[in-house]
């Protein structure tokens, strides 16, 4: 069963109705993180409080807000090409943001997130996801289940990436396992991206293990579009899945959908 979550910053185009956004929060304050948290509705304000880190708390209430902020522009962003859009902070927190946020109901549903039935706005039923990472939060609203994940570029061991390849599914180690050191390096990054952008569409988040399903490039690295957009085939399930994914330096943003669905 298909995942609907939560949303995230930054604002894209697409001609079936998925929006990207995404927006940075190295810069915010703790005044800015107080602000922010009061336009939150009590139980996310709770979820955000539980956070022992002041980094995550912030990138909590910011996802929150973002959330709000997405649900708002997709209803203004006419379709277009797909692009993330970055978002400034002070864009996530105005009054008619807040208005949104305190009127969004966070309760978990059976699969243990929110929204997972979409949210009506108006007579449109949109489906969200969110993710944030350090210093930076996504969010995709659409008008199908979707799924969306942004992580930071933090180089990991080699050992530990040659350890995460093993669970993956034969057909992606096939692909990656024979890279030497310095190219693993630079493609384990996108590949998790994609890989957890698939976790969250379909709704099993880590519960789903990562050799059940595949993601292969559809575009070769060296034939990605201008602003630097690859895109990528998968399957889970028997159901074919779109994934694009973008560089936003130090960060990675991948982005996927039920393919069939999808008209470009």
């Amino acid at each position: 069963m298909w995942m609907r979550t939560a949303a995230s910053a930054g604002c894209s185009r697409s001609k079936m109705g998925i929006f990207i956004y995404c927006s940075y929060t190295g810069s915010w304050t703790e005044e800015r993180v107080i602000r922010a948290a009061q336009s939150l509705p009590p139980l996310r304000r709770e979820r955000m409080e539980r956070y022992h880190r002041w980094e995550d708390r912030r990138e909590s209430a910011a996802a929150a807000l973002l959330t709000a902020y997405a649900l708002l522009a997709a209803e203004k962003e006419p379709p277009g090409p797909p692009q993330p859009t970055v978002i400034a902070a002070d864009d996530l927190l105005t009054a008619e943001t807040a208005a949104v946020s305190l009127a969004l109901d966070w309760t978990p549903g059976e699969g243990g997130k929110p929204f997972e039935q979409g949210l009506l706005r108006g007579k449109t039923r949109r489906f969200v996801s969110l993710s944030h990472t350090r210093g930076a939060v996504a969010a995709a609203v659409a008008d199908q289940p979707v799924g969306v994940d942004i992580e930071r570029l933090d180089a990991a061991a080699p050992h530990t990436v040659r350890a995460i390849l093993r669970r993956f599914h034969p057909l992606e180690r096939e692909l990656l396992e024979p890279l030497a050191e310095e190219q693993l390096a630079d493609r384990f990054p996108v590949w998790w991206t994609l890989k957890e952008s698939v976790m969250k569409l379909t709704g099993q988040g880590f519960r789903l293990p990562l050799s059940m399903f595949y993601v292969l490039p559809e575009t070769p690295p060296d034939e990605k579009s201008p602003a630097g957009r690859e895109i990528f085939t998968g399957c889970w399930s028997g159901r074919d899945i779109r994934l694009y994914s973008w560089p936003l330096s130090p960060y990675r943003l991948s982005v996927a959908f039920e393919k069939e669905n999808h008209n470009q």
